[in-house]
């Protein structure tokens, strides 16, 4: 059976709840991420805007309807920097696109950070070594 749920884009919610500062977004919907980009491209492409926190499965995006390089070309027209987390080893790297669109077997996940300015950056960094 199927439940109907209201949806509401993050550009809409943001504008009618007056907010004016977004520091950081968390998108973690197994596979609909660049439904909720989408829906958060007037936020995400400010230059003031936040810094994103999002998973790349490419086989969770291809199952619900989505090509992998789309997210990737999102990020990177987006941001500036690009991050990929490896929460074991406690790091973080720049990444490149190359290197992403080779990675895309179905067991493989990443997080990666889209930020703008360096201090959000450098924040990840301190938060992931313990120095923050």
């Amino acid at each position: 059976s199927a439940i109907a749920v209201p949806v509401r884009s993050l550009d809409s919610y943001v504008a009618a709840a007056g907010l004016s500062n977004v520091d950081i977004i968390k998108v973690d919907v197994e596979g609909f991420d660049l439904a909720v980009l989408r829906g958060a491209a007037g936020i995400l492409g400010d230059e003031n805007g936040p810094a994103l926190f999002v998973e790349y499965a490419p086989e969770s995006l291809r199952s619900c309807g989505f090509d992998p390089i789309e997210l990737l070309d999102f990020m990177f027209a987006t941001y500036p920097h690009v991050l990929v987390v490896n929460e074991q080893k406690a790091t973080v790297r720049r990444a490149d696109r190359e290197s992403l669109v080779e990675f895309s077997g179905p067991q493989y996940t990443l997080n990666l950070i889209g930020a703008r300015r360096p201090e959000h950056v450098s924040a990840v960094a301190d938060f992931l070594t313990g120095d923050s």
